[in-house]
């Protein structure tokens, strides 16, 4: 694998000469962690199960780059990840509870009493007594909020940080498979 002859330069010191020895030795220690991370994301892809597509919804963007980071190992950009797609399907739900309208003709008006934007434990309970979600896809929810808070928002690491992005992608997509495919079937 030749990384190209620029990352010596561009990586390490701009100044350093155009040795090839040090290209080689450069392209070689990024060949060498390649190597030694190729077994560990096969492992960790295994873990996961089936993914969601963007049939679904612009959160599956979210899932893809929480997915691609669980596999390298970085858990707090999984949870994060996570916790944004999470978002993004509440809040693309809750705009298509916000355009109902009432029998008399009246539109759904939210804003009146919940305020413009409120807040997303708001919304998936909104999103629950419309049965848009179930009360499992709620706890589900709330989880993933739970553990984004903790390690985006904290400054804690957790012994189990992998163990709770894991965690987190699970909860997320059990969700969607209670919103799409469980619905779709009942």
């Amino acid at each position: 694998m030749d990384i190209g002859k620029p990352v010596g330069l561009l990586y390490l010191d701009p100044g350093l000469p155009k040795e090839e020895p040090l290209r080689t030795v450069i392209s070689n220690g990024v060949k060498a962690n390649l190597e030694a991370l190729h077994p560990m994301i096969l492992s960790r892809l295994q873990e996961l199960g089936p993914m969601a597509t963007d049939e679904l919804g612009p959160y599956a963007d979210f899932m893809l780059e929480a997915r691609t980071a669980f596999l390298y190992g970085l858990w707090r950009s999984t949870i994060a990840l996570t916790g944004v797609a999470a978002d993004s399907f509440v809040d693309e739900i809750y705009e298509q509870v916000k355009a109902i309208t009432g029998p008399t003709g009246t539109k759904l008006d939210t804003s009146a009493v919940l305020g413009k934007s409120p807040p997303q434990k708001t919304k998936i309970q909104i999103l629950r007594l419309q049965d848009l979600i179930t009360a499992g896809g709620v706890d589900k929810l709330l989880k993933i909020k739970k553990l984004r808070d903790r390690y985006v928002h904290a400054d804690t690491a957790g012994s189990d940080i992998g163990h709770d992005a894991r965690e987190a992608m699970t909860l997320f997509t059990s969700v969607l498979i209670e919103r799409y495919v469980m619905k779709a079937a009942g």
